[in-house]
């Protein structure tokens, strides 16, 4: 009768290195799941900041041409400046707000914006960056706007 309990006993639950391999396999699964989280917070993230970037090279293209269409070309010109904070200015005043642009990226263009008064038209190199970085995110695009002002 002694053996009987014994083996009884033995079969009621699980042993201590039963539940260390288990507790060992459940780590090892949460530390893969976690660690493939990770990965794809920074990929979706720098996904993101990249469309993020294309959508506001598109706005800032969209908006010179809006405001500069209807300049005198070297009016246009002269009227362009970089600011470092508010990004690309028509007469001190930023081509997009904030709001559109966001905290991380600015608008700049690149050399010196260039005319063709005979054919009215005015060409500058746009390209978004990395406010904190100053890497480029977007860009260069090489836009010209062709004035509608008629040539003198």
């Amino acid at each position: 009768m002694r053996a009987d309990k014994k083996t009884e006993r033995r079969d009621a639950g699980f042993s201590l290195m039963e539940l260390m391999v288990t507790v060992l396999l459940v780590s090892l699964l949460a530390l893969t799941v976690g660690g493939g989280v990770t990965v794809v917070q920074r990929a979706y993230r720098a996904v993101t900041l990249r469309a993020n970037a294309q959508t506001l090279l598109s706005s800032t293209i969209t908006a010179m041409q809006e405001k500069l269409r209807y300049a005198d070309v070297k009016a246009g010109r002269d009227s362009l400046s970089n600011d470092p904070e508010k990004g690309i200015c028509i007469d001190g005043i930023p081509v997009v707000t904030e709001a559109t642009s966001g905290k991380e990226f600015v608008t700049a263009y690149t050399g010196e914006p260039q005319t063709d008064e005979a054919a009215g038209t005015l060409t500058v190199e746009i390209r978004v960056s990395e406010k904190e970085s100053g890497e480029s995110a977007a860009g260069p695009v090489q836009l010209t706007i062709r004035s509608l002002q008629p040539v003198r």
